[in-house]
């Protein structure tokens, strides 16, 4: 798009060059053109005939610039936007528009350089914070990214994504309410968004509030049918209240919507395991480890496999090799996937599971699961009780692993009473 600055300079162009030939003129509309190949043409036929002035080069090359963002040509818009900062070095809009492209590279660090040169040379562009926020949130640093999205909502009140932003990054940081205030601020601002209500349905999610969860998702899925993300969260919602015939009809939608949808497979056949329907699982677990065997979704997969094939007294050495090849044993889940391969001990698992100080708690809930599961294979009943029992107490309640603990316990118990 072109900025207001570059379309005032244009229009000023447009003016100086009425008089040089309609063919001129001809260059400078399609210079302006909302197609981006007839932009680019028409910017490069201005270019080569180097007739211009060098502000008004400046303004021809951002929108040849403009142009490729639009193609996703990132490199050559940088290209472009170098030449607009080389012959107009003042001027804000270039540097945020540079930004731009080297933000839809990825390349967070530059952007964000560029975008803070942006606000040195106009600290009214309010823009260049919002993009600076999702720089910062991007580069996961919530903290930067709060204080960009307060001054953009300073300068601007009535900016959804904005709020919406600024929520996802409270999000990132486990503050939850603040997250839901700001997710309540952008749907009122901007109340037919799909994507904001999925955050905020994440966001009760995470305070265990899954009927509200679901309430969000479903407005998710009202206003966006073929919203896959928000059929899997709603999964997930119902997954983590105990639902599981809910859940399999949420992941159902997800996987028809994107049928790669990797971790869907898993979770559908987790619910599907949780309700000892063991064919169903083990299909979904293998679907994973066909498509994508290198992931470390595979890997999970891989790890709930060998649970359900265990149950139906299968081996599943050829899977857990299969993955392992092309896995990172060194990092988790890798030391319960080498436990299942028969290369660790339960206990050595275990003291790997508290070496990462950053994941350690879900890490340690993880290794209670597995390797409970593994003390059953190996009848070993009173410690699977009870690092089935440690998993069930300190997972987080809803997490898979949490579920899972709490259904074989339930399963053992059953398989333990004394017949009538």
């Amino acid at each position: 798009m072109i900025g207001k600055s570059a379309l005032c300079t244009c229009l000023l162009l447009g003016a100086a060059m009425a008089a040089r030939g309609q063919s001129r003129q001809e260059n400078l509309n399609k210079c302006r053109s909302a197609d981006p190949d007839i932009r680019i043409a028409g910017c490069t036929a201005l270019i080569q005939a180097a007739q211009d002035t060098t502000q008004n080069l400046s303004v021809i090359y951002n929108n040849r610039g403009s142009a490729n963002v639009s193609k996703r040509e990132y490199d050559r818009a940088i290209q472009d936007y170098n030449e607009a900062i080389r012959l107009s070095p003042s001027i804000a809009d270039n540097y945020r528009e540079r930004g731009k492209a080297y933000y839809a590279k990825r390349d967070y660090d530059h952007a964000i350089q560029d975008f803070s040169e942006a606000i040195r040379l106009d600290p009214n562009v309010t823009s260049a914070y919002y993009n600076r926020g999702l720089a910062y949130y991007n580069k996961n640093d919530p903290d930067r990214a709060i204080q960009d999205f307060n001054e953009a909502i300073h300068r601007d009140p009535n900016d959804a994504r904005a709020y919406n932003n600024r929520g996802n990054a409270y999000e990132v940081k486990n503050d939850h309410d603040r997250a839901i205030q700001d997710f309540n601020e952008a749907i009122h601002l901007s109340p037919n968004v799909a994507s904001t209500y999925n955050s905020r349905g994440s966001a009760y999610e995470a305070k265990e509030d899954y009927d509200h969860a679901i309430q969000d998702f479903d407005e998710a899925i009202h206003h966006d049918p073929n919203y896959a993300a928000a059929y899997y969260d709603r999964g997930v919602a119902y997954y983590d209240k105990g639902d599981y015939a809910h859940a399999i009809q949420d992941y159902n939608d997800a996987i028809r919507l994107e049928p790669n949808f990797g971790y869907a497979y898993v979770n559908r056949g987790a619910a599907y395991l949780l309700q000892s329907h063991l064919t169903e699982a083990i299909a979904d677990f293998e679907e994973v480890i066909s498509h994508v065997p290198y992931s470390n979704t595979a890997v999970y997969a891989a790890l709930m496999l060998h649970v359900a094939m265990k149950r139906q007294g299968h081996n599943d050495a050829h899977q857990l090799a299969r993955v392992a090849a092309a896995a990172d044993l060194s990092k988790w889940p890798g030391p319960v996937l080498k436990l299942d391969l028969g290369q660790m001990t339960a206990d050595k698992v275990m003291v790997a599971a508290t070496s990462g100080a950053d994941q350690q708690k879900w890490d340690v809930c993880e290794a209670n699961y597995f390797t409970g599961e593994d003390a059953l294979f190996h009848h070993q009943r009173a410690t699977a009780l009870a690092r089935l029992k440690a998993a069930r107490d300190g997972c987080p309640k809803g997490d898979m692993q949490h579920s899972a603990a709490l259904e074989e316990l339930k399963r053992l118990d059953a398989s333990s009473a004394p017949a009538k």
